[in-house]
Formats: structure tokens, C-alpha cells, sequence
């Protein structure tokens, strides 16, 4: 049997091989959807396999929940394994840098099936001697595979949420793992992401890179050292994960949260009232202090805590210095209703009835229908 996760890994690959066989783009979105929604599923995905529920979850039709209760129930799928046996070795782990058909070459010429041994070859100049291939087009890969780790697109902040709460339960499901907290611009609530910054607590920090590293959603380890990894996400945005020991933990969260700026202005804040701020924490004269939370680092600096969505840099220390620091932050218990919905009447999927109820049980006070126009061409 397979868990949700490594449900909507195959998923996503049956997604990726067709999209690399150039399959309708409407059959290929049909399985990403189905992954995000294996993906966020309260219940057992294999119980609702089961008990045949599984069409009762938006997204899913019933070809695909067929497919999904084959994945779950068996821990295999007919179908992916009819797409690999059409496709080269390693197509879905080189797909990003190479066609399908020079990934076919590479792999008959040189025996290449992953990222590494492409990079390899390319350093070395064995790339150019297969056939299609130059020197330019080495060039080109090369600098392809090395974009792949350090690449700036943006991730939207509702979707970096959604994947990042997955990395969460499935960190915090190993023993090695004593905490496990989003950091970055996802925690300051960016409305655009690079990457999932997640800091973890652990006194075995093998243990936990590790299980780590063997997420369901991973397509791609990009690096990984004893106290931490980078990897490819399956939805394509990249997640950094750094181990500290768990006395480190509030330390380590505070300092992967902030801006670089807003650390700097605290050090000056610091450095006044004779402390030294660094990415470990606060010293005074050479002695740690301890730090449970990072409230207690805002306290030993004789600040209010100033919450993470604030830590910009844009006047934050300062008011709090000044005793001026806004606590009046929007919260989620302050929305009252919701402005852009969307019904069946165009590319929703439930009735105008289903979702005013649907808003009333979430506490709402009023919706807004917004259909699209008959007259639009979807």
C-alpha cells in the first residue's frame, strides 16, 4: 500500500512522462490536479480507495480515481510502468535540461540516467563526442544543470503553503526529528516564494537528513551535507532544509526568518545593549544566553516581539525600539467574507447554494460570485 504522498508522486511522474511524450495538455493537467488533491487529503487515501469515495473528492474523476486506488491499494500502476518502458532511462530526473531524444542519445552513447553523471560528462568534455552535441550545446547544459539550484522563479505564496505543509508532516513524522518550522519568505508570508526554507531540530542529524531526503515529492537531491539539503519538489519549486541541534532550534528559526537587513539593524540593537547577535543566537561577554523561543531573544534585546510577517526591514526595529510596534496585525479570525468565487455556471464545480453554505460554515458574513461571462470563450 502507498500513502498519500508517494500516491501523488506517481501521479506527478505519469504527468511528467506525458508531458515528455507530448501528450494533450488537458490529460497531463488532469493528473497534476489529482496529486494536489491526493496531496491534501484529511482521510486515508487507501481508505477511500476502498470504500470507492474517491470521486467525491473535487479534482477527481473517476478514470483517475482508478488509478489512484490501483497506486494506493497495489503500491504500483500499470500505466507509469507502460510510460517508462516507452521513455529512456532517467527521463524524468534529466527532462529539465534535455529533449527526449537527447536524453535517448546520452544514455546509448554514454549510459547518463541522472543529473550527476550529465554534469560529469559535460565538465569533462565527453558530452560534444555524442551525436547532436557540440561544444555550445555542452556549454548550454552545463549551465542548465547549474541553474536548476540556484533558479529565481517565484512561487506563488498559497501554493509554496501547500507544499510546504506537506514537508512539515512528513518531517515531523521521524523520530530524529524533535521540531520542524518554515523559515524565509514563507514565513514572513511573502506573497511570491524562491524557495521552502524549513529549519528542523534534531540530535541526530543524519537520522534526519536522511528521512529528509527521502520525501515522496522529491524528484531531484541537489545537494546534501550533514546538516542539510537542497531538493527539487515535484511541483517544481526547490525546498532548503537546515539541521540544528534542538537548543539551536528558536535561534537558527529566527535567524533563516528574517530579512538579512532586519538582522543587521538588530546587531546594531544589540551591540547598544552590550550583546552580540549572530546566526547562533545572543552572546554576552562570550556567554550564550539561552534561548527557549524567539520571543526570548526580542526580550534579552529589551524589544516586543515583532511577529515574522514584519521582519523587513521597513521601520520594524526602529518603532520597536520607539515602543511604537503595530500589534494590530490582520489575522484570520478578521476576514469576513470572500470576494472572487467562482461557481459551475462557468469553471467552478459547485452551485451558488453549496458554496453560500460552504462560506457560512467557514464563518463568512458575505460572498461574492464572480462567473465568468457566457460569452468567454472557456
Amino acid at each position: 500500500m502507498a500513502d498519500k504522498f508517494e500516491v501523488a508522486r506517481a501521479l506527478r511522474e505519469i504527468a511528467l512522462l506525458l508531458e515528455a511524450e507530448g501528450a494533450n495538455p488537458f490529460k497531463i493537467r488532469a493528473y497534476e490536479r489529482g496529486a494536489r488533491a491526493v496531496e491534501v487529503l484529511r482521510e486515508d487515501v487507501t481508505v477511500l480507495a476502498r470504500d470507492g469515495r474517491l470521486t467525491e473528492v473535487p479534482g477527481i474523476g473517476a478514470a483517475l480515481a482508478s488509478t489512484i486506488t490501483e497506486i494506493a491499494t497495489t503500491g504500483r500502476s500499470a500505466q507509469l510502468e507502460k510510460l517508462k518502458g516507452r521513455l529512456p532511462a532517467g527521463v524524468l530526473e534529466l527532462q529539465p535540461v534535455l529533449s527526449v531524444a537527447r536524453i535517448k542519445a546520452v544514455h546509448e552513447a554514454l549510459g547518463i540516467t541522472t543529473l550527476d553523471e550529465l554534469k560529469a560528462a559535460a565538465e569533462q568534455g565527453r558530452l560534444r563526442a555524442v551525436s547532436g552535441f557540440g561544444q555550445k550545446t555542452e556549454a548550454k547544459v552545463l549551465a542548465s544543470i547549474n541553474a536548476l539550484s540556484t533558479r529565481s522563479e517565484e512561487t506563488l505564496l498559497y501554493e509554496a503553503t501547500r507544499e510546504a505543509e506537506g514537508v512539515l508532516e512528513h518531517l515531523r513524522g521521524s523520530a530524529a526529528v524533535d521540531a520542524a518550522e518554515v523559515g524565509g519568505a514563507l514565513r514572513r508570508r511573502r506573497e511570491t516564494v524562491a524557495a521552502i526554507d524549513v529549519v528542523v531540530g534534531s540530535a541526530k542529524p543524519s537520522a534526519a537528513i536522511e528521512h529528509t531526503v527521502a520525501f515522496a515529492l522529491a524528484t531531484n537531491v541537489l545537494e546534501k551535507s550533514a546538516t542539510g539539503a537542497l531538493i527539487r519538489l515535484g511541483a517544481g519549486v526547490n525546498l532548503s532544509v537546515e539541521v540544528v541541534p534542538p537548543a539551536r532550534f528558536a535561534a537558527a528559526l529566527h535567524h533563516s526568518t528574517g530579512t538579512a537587513e532586519h538582522r543587521a539593524k538588530l546587531a546594531v540593537v544589540a551591540e547598544s545593549r552590550g550583546l552580540k547577535l549572530d546566526d547562533e543566537g545572543l552572546t554576552k561577554a562570550g556567554r550564550r544566553l539561552p534561548l527557549k523561543t524567539e520571543a526570548d531573544l526580542y526580550r534579552h534585546l529589551g524589544l516586543p516581539f515583532i511577529p515574522p510577517e514584519m521582519r523587513e526591514d521597513a521601520g520594524e526595529v526602529e518603532a520597536a525600539v520607539r515602543g511604537t510596534l503595530p500589534d494590530d496585525l490582520v489575522t484570520l479570525d478578521d476576514i469576513r467574507g470572500l470576494v472572487h468565487c467562482h461557481t459551475h455556471y462557468s469553471d467552478g464545480k459547485h452551485s451558488v447554494l453549496e458554496m453560500a453554505r460552504g462560506a457560512e460554515t467557514m464563518g463568512m458574513k458575505y460572498i461574492t460570485i464572480t462567473d465568468h461571462s457566457p460569452t468567454a470563450h472557456y
